[in-house]
């Protein structure tokens, strides 16, 4: 970690590891958190990955996710929170953005 008191900025670099349905997950990120001028809050966050890592194992689960979903018979959205988000209704697949 690397804190930048003048310039209320904190880089990190952070490491990520998990199972998944296609294998086990292992990534890497720096993220830069802008702050607020006490130290309190957290103003703004630029996150950086290993995105050719990322982009492989999504294509993996993609590939996975189309032979075992069938495709819904109509549209449907998933609720998060009472609000209706985005949704891919070919392969049930659904990104929910959460509010605080």
């Amino acid at each position: 970690m690397i804190v930048d008191e003048v310039l209320c900025k904190v880089v990190l670099h952070l490491n990520s590891t998990g199972e998944t349905d296609v294998g086990p997950y292992a990534n890497e990120y720096m993220a830069v958190l802008t702050i607020t001028e006490d130290g309190q809050l957290i103003n703004h966050v630029t996150e950086f990955i290993n995105s050719s890592y990322t982009l492989n194992l999504v294509s993996k689960l993609m590939s996975q996710a189309t032979q075992t979903l069938r495709p819904p018979r109509e549209s449907w959205a998933l609720r998060c929170k009472g609000e209706i988000k985005e949704y891919m209704p070919s392969y049930r697949i659904s990104i929910c953005k959460w509010k605080n």
